[in-house]
């Protein structure tokens, strides 16, 4: 048996309307012998059907409408108005199945409530004994319904019955308790330290791996990568809730109720029985809830973009912690011969001796990200003490015989030295990072160079940040750099200038030349 509780529609009202009255007056019939009244008049069931937060659901057993209920959903509360079976087919367990779907596609209510007269014990042994409701008031001549017509004298005694829904105690509650002991003080060290911050690139990485679940599900049928991932995603939610609570901003019940709320808010055809003429209207409609949600706090998508291409960049980033190849790196690792060809000749001079001239003679120089070696080269031969590292193998061994000094293979990542150098030359290297790492890289930089210590840099002019070419960049205009450093206290930015590209043919790219100082002193 297919059972299905759906939506009344206009065609079926008629029949919808008979068969229900039938039910009601089969039902009362059988306490009086002699019934010649109408139980369930038409116009009683027009008044609950045009309810504010009405919404008429029919039961379909095999395709065939079997019965159906009206309910009144206002808020956390709802009326049950009416619960039929059609007649000769009841003791089947359909007016169980109504209301169990009722409540499942109404979580959103809180307590319940219906009536019925008197008399009715099969009824009263269906909401009590069947579906939970407790019975809480009898209404006669001496305790009218206070809702009951003007003019009611109460002689229709009927009892009122509620029932409120308990509070999921669930596998949720246990996985935010298991947080909460991670983050207590006599848990994990590791999950104390965590903030909103520090936890973003877990958000990200979490989301991509429940993709991958999702393509596992898809391409085998095998669904149990899907569900540990979203388990791995739902802990995300569980943990920002916890630290947020931790912090006196909301709790994870505030999180879940803000966005049940906005499910509801946003669907009221389907939880206030709004009519919808369309689904161009509903969209409209949708539309013009959620801007009104959003009424003044417009300025919130203006870190839309920002946020999307931090997203790209520590999606990167998770490729590297799970052992896939830095296309970057992959990509000089490949091309090595045919960038040295196209770089180790250009005379760089005029950029080169604007950075010695910042530094005292013989002074000690970091080449970050060395490439060929050209500019290593170069100080070498004006009697500077040079250093040089790149993240590619290939390039290293083509710096090294270049240059004859040892050429160290780093990730620019794992740098990590103190107070060592006069200089640091980043020619067309550390454009290569995200915004994020290249914060950090920046940083250790710093702390690498001598009090009064200089840094040269290079990026190609623009907003872009992805990859392009094969590689990953970001690129800066002197705005943006500017406002990408304005935090960084232990830098302060000496000089910005644009130059063109001197690669013969590609006179037409701009590149942001930086300087930038170490504040110690």
């Amino acid at each position: 048996m297919k059972f299905e509780l759906l939506p009344v529609e206009n065609i079926d009202l008629a029949d919808y309307k008979h068969d229900m009255q039938e039910a009601f007056q089969l039902g009362a019939a059988v306490w009086e012998e002699n019934l010649d009244e109408e139980i369930l008049p038409e116009s009683h069931i027009d008044k609950s059907l045009n309810a504010n937060g009405s919404i008429a659901y029919k039961a379909v057993v095999d395709g065939q409408m079997c019965g159906g209920a009206i309910v009144v959903i206002n808020g956390a509360h709802g009326h049950l108005d009416f619960l039929y079976v059609k007649s000769g087919i009841q003791s089947k367990g359909i007016g169980q199945q109504i209301w169990n779907h009722i409540e499942s596609m109404h979580p959103e209510v809180e307590l319940w409530e219906t009536c019925t007269p008197y008399f009715d014990t099969r009824n009263i042994h269906f909401y009590i004994n069947r579906c939970g409701f407790s019975a809480v008031e009898f209404y006669n001549p001496k305790h009218i319904d206070p809702n009951a017509p003007e003019g009611d004298d109460g002689k229709d005694m009927f009892f009122r019955f509620e029932k409120r829904m308990p509070k999921a105690k669930s596998e949720i509650d246990r996985l935010k308790a298991v947080v909460e002991k991670l983050r207590s003080e006599n848990g994990c060290s590791w999950d104390r330290a965590q903030t909103h911050s520090s936890l973003k690139a877990a958000c990200i990485e979490e989301a991509a791996e429940v993709v991958g679940g999702i393509n596992i599900l898809e391409d085998t049928g095998d669904a149990v990568n899907l569900r540990e991932e979203l388990g791995d995603l739902l802990l995300q939610v569980i943990f920002h809730s916890v630290i947020a609570e931790e912090e006196g901003l909301f709790t994870f019940e505030d999180v879940a109720k803000t966005v049940s709320d906005k499910m509801i808010r946003r669907h009221p055809h389907v939880f206030s029985g709004v009519k919808y003429a369309s689904e161009e209207e509903l969209h409209e409609a949708w539309a013009a809830i959620k801007k009104e949600e959003k009424k003044g706090r417009e300025w919130e998508a203006d870190f839309l973009e920002s946020a999307l291409n931090e997203a790209s960049e520590l999606i990167e980033k998770a490729k590297e912690r799970k052992g896939f190849k830095n296309k970057t790196i992959e990509y000089y690792e490949n091309n090595a011969e045919n960038y040295v060809d196209s770089t180790a000749n250009i005379d760089f001079s005029e950029m080169q001796d604007a950075f010695l001239s910042e530094l005292k003679a013989r002074a000690s120089i970091l080449d970050f990200g060395c490439g060929s070696g050209r500019d290593s080269l170069y100080f070498l031969q004006k009697g500077y003490n040079v250093t040089a590292l790149d993240g590619s193998s290939a390039l290293c061994m083509i710096a090294r015989e270049k240059t004859g000094i040892p050429v160290v293979e780093m990730d620019f990542n794992d740098f990590d030295e103190l107070d060592k150098y006069d200089g640091i030359w980043a020619c067309s290297s550390i454009l290569h990072l995200s915004k994020h790492e290249l914060k950090n890289v920046l940083i250790h930089m710093e702390k690498a160079l001598h009090s009064g210590g200089i840094i040269y840099s290079s990026f190609k002019y623009g907003d872009f940040s992805g990859m392009r070419n094969g590689r990953f960049f970001t690129d800066f205009t002197k705005d943006s750099f500017q406002d990408f450093i304005s935090d960084m206290k232990e830098l302060t930015v000496e000089k910005l200038w644009i130059t063109k590209d001197v690669r013969p043919g590609r006179q037409d790219e701009k590149w942001l030349n930086i300087f930038l100082k170490t504040t110690r002193r």
